[in-house]
C-alpha cells in the first residue's frame, strides 16, 4: 500500500510543481517546449510504477500481488461469515415487519465449487406463545428467500 501512496503523493507533487513551471513560463516561442517538457515529465511520473510491477526484482510490489492458499481461505471465511450476518439482520428485518418481535435466527451459508455464496440452512427459534405461527413464519421465509427455514420452538 506504501508504494501506492508514494507514487500518488510524487504524482502530485509534479503536477503541481509542472503547473507552477508552466504559469511562470513566458509565452511566445518558448511556451512549446515547456509544454512538452512538462507533458513528457508526467507521462514518465504515470508511466513509472507499471514498469516497475513488470519488472520481476521489485519485492515490494510482488508482495501486495502474492496470496497465499491460506490467505484466500481465511478471506473466504470472512465473507461467508458477513453473508451470514447479513442474511440474519434481513429475515430478523422481515419477521419484525410482519409483527414477530422475539426470534432469534441462525443461519448456515457455504461457498460451493463454483464460488457461489449459497444459504445451506436456516434455523428460526420461536417463543412458546408464538408457536402456533410457525407454519407462518416457514412461509414467510420460503416466499421472501426461497429458504425452506427450520423453526424451532425455544423454551
Amino acid at each position: 500500500m506504501q508504494f501506492i501512496k508514494d507514487w500518488a503523493t510524487g504524482l502530485v507533487v509534479i503536477s503541481l510543481v509542472s503547473s507552477i513551471v508552466y504559469l511562470l513560463s513566458p509565452s511566445g516561442q518558448f511556451e512549446k517546449q515547456v509544454k512538452t517538457a512538462v507533458s513528457i515529465i508526467l507521462l514518465v511520473t504515470i508511466t513509472v510504477p507499471f514498469f516497475k510491477i513488470k519488472s520481476s526484482d521489485n519485492a515490494e510490489v510482488e508482495s501486495y500481488v502474492a496470496f497465499t492458499e491460506n490467505d484466500i481461505t481465511v478471506n473466504e471465511k470472512g465473507i461467508v461469515e458477513k453473508f451470514q450476518d447479513v442474511t440474519v439482520e434481513k429475515i430478523t428485518e422481515t419477521l419484525k415487519a410482519s409483527g414477530f418481535i422475539s426470534v432469534k435466527v441462525f443461519c448456515d451459508a457455504e461457498i460451493n465449487v463454483n464460488n457461489e455464496l449459497y444459504i445451506d440452512e436456516v434455523t428460526i427459534c420461536i417463543s412458546k406463545d408464538d408457536s402456533g405461527d410457525a407454519q407462518k413464519i416457514f412461509e414467510i421465509i420460503k416466499e421472501e428467500y426461497g429458504v425452506a427455514a427450520q423453526v424451532e420452538v425455544s423454551d
